[in-house]
């Protein structure tokens, strides 16, 4: 990654600045600065049970995949007494996206 003024040049045709609830724009920067660094498969793990960043955060992904078409975004929950194999079922459909 780049650092932290050259993330946030990429990003800021693609999000917003004032987007600052939870992680704010943060996410939404890096997958676009993944992208741009041609990293076009992203996992955006987050915590279950972190309800600003499933309303925030999860909003922002579709409006980045459209914007990004060559990008796959897939989000992934995790909590404690979540299933391992739920987990591995996201990753690997991930990996087997063209």
């Amino acid at each position: 990654m780049e650092d932290f003024a050259t993330l946030k040049k990429e990003a800021q045709d693609y999000v917003s600045f004032h987007y600052n609830i939870g992680d704010g724009w943060l996410i939404g920067g890096e997958i676009v600065g993944h992208v741009k660094h041609d990293c076009r498969k992203i996992v955006a793990v987050q915590p279950f049970g972190c309800m600003v960043n499933h309303c925030c955060g999860r909003g922002l992904y579709p409006s980045l995949q459209r914007r990004m078409p060559d990008a796959r975004i897939v989000s992934v929950d995790v909590d404690s007494s979540g299933s391992e194999l739920n987990l591995y079922n996201r990753v690997k459909m991930l990996v087997d996206m063209k």
